[in-house]
């Protein structure tokens, strides 16, 4: 049985998106990339994810829109909003 974390990182910026990753599989994880909302939809529903770390600004559709159409999976925003808006959204 192992006990490797199924990871989805969404980050359309390729080098915060490496950084992650990189940081992550160095402590066992195992990580999927995406780069789009779109494709993050598409694939939180095709692999069953322990955890998505969901940016809020991405092509395709933002992570509040990702948020509503992904099964029930624990998620942790990375952004660089700060509005009050965008946290009580988040």
């Amino acid at each position: 049985m192992s006990n490797k974390i199924k990871i989805l990182i969404v980050e359309d910026e390729i080098p915060i998106n490496n950084l992650i990753m990189r940081n992550l599989t160095l402590v066992g994880h195992q990580c999927t990339q995406v780069f789009d909302g779109a494709a993050a939809v598409r694939e939180a529903w095709n692999g069953k994810y322990d955890l998505i770390l969901l940016d809020v600004m991405l092509p395709e559709l933002s992570g509040f829109e990702v948020i509503k159409q992904i099964p029930k999976t624990p998620v942790i925003f990375v952004t660089a909003k700060d509005s009050l808006s965008d946290k009580l959204a988040g």
